[in-house]
């Protein structure tokens, strides 16, 4: 459903999807604690085919303390 996401956290998504670790840090930085990035770590990011983006989900828990 990435239609559905900001540009922002389509951008960090497919910077993990391209293993561009630099961006995903950066962005994480700016993306983590907002509440679109963290519905969609719960509802898509965790159960996604790609492990660098079920790591990318677990980096948004790890981040909120969740």
């Amino acid at each position: 459903m990435m239609q559905n996401l900001s540009k922002e956290l389509q951008h960090l998504i497919q910077a993990a999807r391209e293993e561009n670790w630099e961006a995903v840090t950066e962005l994480l930085s700016q993306l983590a604690d907002n509440e679109e990035t963290i519905r969609w770590a719960f509802e898509e990011g965790i159960q996604d085919t790609d492990g660098n983006i079920r790591d990318l989900a677990v980096s948004v828990f790890e981040v909120n303390k969740y």
